[in-house]
C-alpha cells in the first residue's frame, strides 16, 4: 500500500484539542552531505601507493586467515590429512578420475593432479567448514579442545547441517574485546601484517557479516563459503 496515495497535501495535527491544517505541498527542504566511505576504487587499493589510511580513508583492525587459524589451533594438522589422504588414496579409485586416462592431451601430471583433488573431495568433504566449526565450539566453550579426530567426527554431516551447526555455535561466543561497531572486510592487501590467532575474534566477525559489511552485535549469519582460503583485512572508517 502507498500511503502517500491516500494523503493528499493537507496533513491533520492534533495540537490541545484543536485541529491544525498544515500545508505540506511544499514541505522544507534539507541538505544532506555525503562523504565518500573509500576515495580510491577497490582496484587502487590493491596497490602498494594506496595503502595508506589517509587515502584509502579507512583505518586497518585485524587480519583474518582461516588456514593458519587451523593449523595453530589442531595440532599436526596438514600431517593428519596428508596421512589419512596417502592411506586412502593407495587402496581407492575413482571412476571420474580414471575416466580421464583416456582423455587426449591430458600428460600423467595431470591425470596425478586431477585424481588426487577428487580424492581429496571425496575423503574431506567440507573439510575447512568442519574445522571452522570444531574451533568455534572451543572458542564458544562447548568443547575443552580442538583435535582431528573431532573435525573427522562431522565427516558425514551435510553442507547444510554444517552451516547451521556453525551458526549456532558462533551465535554463543561472547562479543569480543575492541573490536569496533561497524567495519568493512575486504581481500587482504600486498602489507606483511600479523595475523589474528584468537579464535573467538575471528569467528566472531566471519559470522557477522552482511556481504563485506560487519556489523558488531548483529546476528550470525554463516553463508559456509569457505573453499578457498582468502586472507581478509578488517577495516574501520578513519
Amino acid at each position: 500500500m502507498n500511503l502517500i496515495d491516500d494523503v493528499d497535501s493537507l496533513t491533520v495535527e492534533i495540537t490541545e484539542g484543536t485541529n491544525v491544517l498544515h500545508n505540506m505541498s511544499a514541505p522544507p527542504r534539507s541538505t544532506i552531505t555525503v562523504s565518500p566511505l573509500i576515495r580510491s576504487t577497490k582496484w587502487s587499493l590493491k596497490e602498494e601507493s594506496q595503502q595508506s589510511t589517509s587515502s584509502s580513508g579507512l583505518k586497518w583492525v585485524m587480519r583474518i586467515d582461516l588456514d593458519e587459524l587451523i593449523n595453530s589451533h589442531i595440532k599436526n594438522f596438514a600431517k593428519s590429512i596428508k596421512r589419512e589422504f596417502e592411506r586412502k588414496a593407495a587402496s581407492e579409485t575413482d571412476e571420474y578420475v580414471e575416466s580421464l586416462v583416456n582423455v587426449e592431451g591430458l600428460t600423467e601430471k595431470e591425470i596425478k593432479d586431477a585424481r588426487e583433488k577428487a580424492l581429496f573431495r571425496k575423503y574431506f568433504p567440507y573439510l575447512r567448514l568442519r574445522s571452522c566449526l570444531v574451533i568455534c565450539r572451543y572458542a564458544a566453550g562447548l568443547s575443552e579442545k580442538v583435535t582431528f579426530e573431532e573435525v573427522n567426527s562431522y565427516r558425514d554431516l551435510p553442507f547444510e547441517s554444517l552451516c547451521d551447526e556453525l551458526r549456532s555455535a558462533s551465535a554463543l561466543i561472547p562479543v569480543p574485546e575492541n573490536l569496533p561497531s561497524l567495519g568493512m572486510v575486504l581481500a587482504a592487501d600486498k602489507k606483511v601484517r600479523s595475523t589474528e590467532t584468537n579464535a573467538a575474534r575471528v569467528i566472531y566477525v566471519l559470522s557477522r557479516l552482511n556481504g563485506t559489511t560487519f556489523v558488531n552485535g548483529g546476528s550470525a549469519m554463516v553463508t559456509g563459503r569457505l573453499h578457498g582460503n582468502i586472507k581478509h583485512d578488517l577495516w574501520v572508517p578513519e
